[in-house]
């Protein structure tokens, strides 16, 4: 929906033009006159009116958020670290004798570009008087945004206000203070001090943290640490970090055996186990292969009905029918998709929706850019594949996802246990190779830091590869630390 918005002087003289692409970019406008409306009342001078701003700035950021406060600064614009703020408006300001000076002050300057600006810029119809308190606005703005950061911090607005503070070095010291004061406060700003200290390259700052706090860690806090292990192993301490590494693997892999575990209860038998195993023994193309590989899977799963569906097992026992349309396999949890974003969800998603998948292959890419990770990994395949080894027999997992792919609510289930097929898939036939980099790596060298601390080296790029998988790639003519190669000719092979 087009929506042309022209401001005008009191005389009716064009001012600006908005023409704006959506309804949802009409806050552009009002954060235009929002800061039109602050210049002025820092201009008269008089009647306390300045004294209201940090008040009313409060008021904003509770109603459009902390980027709404930022935006002031560049008059509804979005500034260079806005990215998330996506602008579809043009905006038109009237050149000078077009323009009516109610202040009868004849010094106008240059707007500039109406794209993206880095620092605050100034209106034409701006008189000197009012363009000198932009200064002051600004002290106002970075104050307030200051405030919203010691009660709930991000990482996002600590890059924001070091963008946009005129005194980057003191800005930062006082952001760092306030952070290692609330680093330890709740697993919210955990998890924002380990991201912001592996951006500014704080080792020792990372190692207090996680030898003191490390139980504040969530599942969710994975990029977190991700990024804190790998300034760790750019920084020295390299055994620490592969550490963390196989630790965090292990408990991933874990946490989807546990979860397969309330559909398939008999998977630890030891007959199972047994029969398993002689199936890993089997040719491909045996003729029983197919029989073997159905009967071990309805032999582990777990006997009786399936339990059943909370809000179908209510109200049969308040002897209400079911709701219209709930079958037995549907999600009683699709109102977290309702807000996606919701923080108030995010920890019944963890609960019911934990991303499994997600979790482990980004940890798989990190082990791929540290210099020992490929040794981590193939010690983490060794340890899988003995907690679970029917992984090594790819038609009996894979009839295993088949048999709860229906069902809404095992979908992480069957994500989860997919990345680990594919993650032994490629362990046993791709070489324990050098480092490959991966998109963390540009998380270093993009990282804007006020730190005069040199960047990182991008790591060497990888040789040739001859296949390319979700987890790195196989390179011709060599063999594994283990010395585990594809299937060979004889009797006994894995089936892929």
């Amino acid at each position: 929906m087009y929506i042309p918005i022209t401001l005008r002087a009191k005389s009716g003289r064009r001012v600006k033009t908005f023409h704006i692409t959506g309804a949802q970019h009409l806050d552009e406008v009002v954060e235009f006159i929002w800061r039109e409306m602050f210049l002025s009342m820092l201009a008269s001078g008089g009647g306390g009116h300045g004294d209201r701003i940090p008040g009313m700035l409060q008021d904003i950021e509770r109603i459009s958020g902390w980027r709404g406060v930022q935006r002031i600064l560049y008059g509804g614009k979005r500034s260079l670290f806005d990215l998330g703020y996506d602008c579809e408006t043009e905006s038109e300001d009237y050149p000078d004798d077009e323009v009516v000076d109610d202040d009868d002050d004849d010094d106008f300057e240059d707007e500039g570009s109406d794209d993206e600006f880095d620092e605050p810029h100034h209106c034409r119809h701006w008189s000197s008087r009012v363009s000198n308190q932009m200064p002051q606005l600004q002290r106002l703005i970075e104050s307030a945004l200051i405030a919203v950061f010691e009660d709930t911090p991000s990482t996002s607005l600590y890059t924001a206000l070091l963008s946009m503070s005129a005194d980057t070095a003191s800005t930062e010291e006082r952001l760092l203070g306030l952070l290692k004061s609330i680093a330890t406060v709740c697993s919210d700003t955990y998890a924002v001090a380990l991201e912001i200290y592996a951006k500014q390259r704080k080792t020792d700052l990372i190692l207090n943290l996680l030898d003191s706090h490390s139980h504040l860690l969530r599942s969710r806090d994975a990029h977190a640490l991700q990024s804190a292990v790998l300034a760790l192993s750019h920084r020295g301490h390299v055994q620490r970090a592969t550490q963390i590494l196989e630790a965090e693997l292990l408990e991933t892999s874990n946490a989807v055996r546990q979860s397969l575990l309330l559909s398939y209860s008999q998977l630890d038998d030891e007959h199972n186990r047994t029969e398993i195993s002689s199936i890993i023994k089997l040719r491909s193309g045996a003729g029983d292969r197919r029989d073997r590989v159905e009967t071990w899977v309805d032999n582990i799963t777990t006997p009786g009905a399936e339990t059943p569906n909370p809000l179908l097992f209510a109200a049969m026992m308040m002897g209400m029918p079911p709701m219209p349309g709930m079958s037995q396999d549907d999600d009683p949890y699709t109102y977290l998709d309702f807000d996606p974003l919701d923080p108030d969800l995010e920890d019944l998603r963890c609960e019911f929706r934990p991303g499994l998948k997600q979790r482990f292959e980004s940890w798989v890419d990190i082990g791929l850019t540290l210099r020992t990770g490929p040794a981590v990994l193939l010690k983490v395949y060794k340890d899988i594949i003995d907690v679970m080894p029917f992984l090594r027999a790819p038609d009996a997992t894979e009839e295993m996802i088949n048999r709860l792919q229906d069902r809404v609510s095992k979908k992480y289930v069957c994500e989860g246990l997919d990345a680990l097929l594919a993650f032994v898939k490629v362990q046993r036939h791709s070489p324990s190779t050098s480092a490959i980099p991966s998109f963390f790596d540009s998380f270093f060298r993009n990282s804007p830091s006020a730190s005069s601390t040199p960047p990182l080296p991008a790591p060497a790029s990888p040789p040739p590869a001859t296949a390319l998988s979700a987890f790195g790639f196989l390179f011709p003519g060599t063999q594994s630390e283990a010395g585990i190669s594809g299937p060979t000719g004889g009797g006994v092979e894995d089936v892929d």
